[in-house]
């Protein structure tokens, strides 16, 4: 079946638009473009709605198709949800458990968590009782004399929903979902056979930590570490600018290490000319660094979960700025307790910036989880 999806993921630092075919569960992207709103945002919220939607107005200009024809959905930069869980009333079913009757359950019985402070965002069932004992995954086509079930609902606040609600208005965008990161990226994981996974989704200005059991988001939890705490002291240290030193790390992580105790005018003279005497080994010591405390706040996590007896099977590192592969190694050697490191990354033709990775899941994410747009 063909369909074509439009997603605008909205960021802290830039907002991406990806748009897409979506033919036979293969993705095929036609449009793509980032640009910078990070005066926008301030820790994941708006603070500048005018300016946020005088932009998205200008790059919508841009694109080539119309949205109308787009299944269009907003990824919004959160990093922390509120989730809750709800356990159902016994259902007094007495038939067969097909999937069409499930659906039925689920659409009839499934609670809105919605409050006047908190909107839900998503809810996923992830565990049901059948004539007294636990199932997960469902045991289909099997006779059930009676049913419950307990379900995970994410909420976010109401008042930062409106003004994405309102910028959708005003643009007169007819948006059919509403996503973040954290319910979307799973998706992207591999090795389905080993459940637990820790996510490091290392933003801008802050990271996310956040546990999946089953796929299914459990725990999450922020910090206040993110890409900019990297770029500010490489401004600092070869006096540039922010954007700047984000287009170096680009660079620096596919360059050689020959030469790397000349200055960087010497690498990039043709690109950059205003570098000062800042040497690749300088840039490399700042981002060793910077990949300490990162380490220092995963090994915190992992200590966290200990405490908990959850055992950790893989770690995945997500970030738009990715400068993570040449580093896993040493990342895995100084863990509290081994665990498999895994840097997501596009495998998409015509997706190779892993910036959009986050766009793809949401694509892959709406087309799994809601069927009636099929």
């Amino acid at each position: 079946m063909f369909k074509t999806y439009a997603v605008i993921s909205f960021g802290n630092y830039e907002t991406k638009i990806l748009i897409s075919n979506f033919i036979n569960g293969k993705i095929f992207p036609v449009y793509k473009s980032s640009f910078l709103t990070k005066n926008c945002f301030s820790n994941s919220v708006i603070v500048d709605k005018e300016l946020l939607t005088k932009i998205l107005s200008d790059q919508i200009k841009r694109i080539p198709i119309s949205l109308d024809k787009t299944i269009l959905i907003f990824n919004l930069p959160i990093k922390k949800l509120n989730i809750k869980d709800n356990v159902s009333n016994e259902i007094i079913f007495k038939n067969t458990l097909t999937h069409k009757k499930w659906d039925e359950i689920l659409k009839n019985t499934m609670v809105n968590k919605s409050s006047k402070k908190l909107l839900e965002l998503y809810s996923k069932c992830f565990l049901v009782r059948i004539n007294s004992n636990n199932y997960w995954p469902i045991p289909f086509n099997k006779y059930v004399e009676k049913i419950s079930y307990t379900s995970r609902h994410y909420l976010v606040d109401r008042d930062n929903m409106e003004e994405y609600f309102k910028i959708a208005n005003e643009l007169k965008l007819n948006v059919k979902l509403f996503s973040c990161d954290s319910l979307v990226i799973s998706h992207l994981f591999g090795n389905f056979e080993r459940k637990r996974k820790l996510l490091l989704n290392i933003g801008h200005s802050e990271t996310s930590f956040e546990l999946y059991d089953n796929m299914i988001l459990t725990y999450q939890m922020t910090c206040p570490f993110g890409i900019k705490n990297l770029t500010s002291t490489i401004c600092e240290s070869a006096n540039i600018d922010e954007i700047t030193s984000i287009e170096l790390l680009k660079i620096y992580r596919n360059l050689s290490p020959i030469d790397n105790d000349l200055p960087l005018v010497n690498h990039f003279k043709e690109r950059f000319l205003d570098y000062s005497q800042t040497k690749i080994n300088d840039i490399s010591a700042l981002i060793t660094s910077w990949i300490i405390k990162l380490i220092n706040h995963i090994n915190s996590h992992i200590k966290f979960f200990l405490e908990k007896k959850i055992e950790i099977d893989e770690i995945y590192i997500y970030s738009s700025t990715n400068i993570f592969n040449s580093w896993i190694e040493f990342i895995k050697k100084r863990l509290v307790k081994f665990s498999d490191v895994i840097c997501l990354e596009s495998k998409y033709i015509g997706v190779s910036e892993s910036k959009f990775l986050s766009l793809i899941a949401t694509m892959l994410h709406f087309d799994k989880e809601y069927k009636e747009y099929k």
